[in-house]
């Protein structure tokens, strides 16, 4: 630029724009039962995608809330790539009657280095056991004997064999028999 007088000036200056990308979790689909019994097992399945520019770091999937079992189901994926999909699955075994709430929650590390979270909340309402009635099973029940088709069809390989042994015994007897003859 130019001063008032016309004597030329310069200056230069270096100037940092950081520039992120957008990284971001997406959930394809859930299936989380609603109903339940005690000491029956709860299904869960989720299904995630990375629809973000970047890879996500340290990424892991949990279960949180007074969930018995939750510490058997941690899923650690480590690094999550740029277009991929994953799907997190769990089984919950409820101990107690009444609505068992808790949330999924997705931790990752982002592209600018911070923690990032997903929280998928979910209930389900658990009701008393069910007591299964034992079934009785009869052990004494007759066998019926096979009947003689049952018997051939069982043994036939064994049948054949004796045939074509018979067979060419009977051969062997005649062409014998023949040659002592023309003798």
């Amino acid at each position: 630029y130019e001063g008032t007088d016309g004597t030329k000036y310069s200056s230069t200056d270096n100037v940092n724009i950081p520039v992120t990308q957008e990284s971001k979790v997406e959930i394809i689909s859930s299936n989380i039962q609603e109903m339940g019994n005690v000491g029956e097992p709860l299904n869960i399945l989720v299904e995630f995608v990375n629809v973000g520019k970047v890879n996500l770091t340290n990424f892991k999937v949990r279960l949180e809330g007074d969930i018995p079992g939750k510490e058997e189901n941690v899923f650690y994926l480590g690094t999550f790539n740029a277009g991929e999909s994953n799907e997190y699955s769990a089984s919950i075994i409820p101990e107690e009657e009444g609505v068992l709430e808790g949330t999924i929650q997705m931790s990752y590390i982002d592209a600018d280095n911070q923690n990032a979270m997903l929280e998928i909340p979910f209930s389900c309402e658990i009701g008393p056991m069910i007591e299964y009635e034992p079934v009785d099973v009869p052990m004494d029940i007759p066998m019926e004997e096979p009947g003689l088709l049952d018997k051939l069809a069982q043994n036939w390989l064994t049948i054949l064999l004796a045939v074509v042994i018979i067979a060419q015994g009977v051969i062997l007897f005649r062409m014998k028999k023949k040659a002592k003859a023309e003798e």
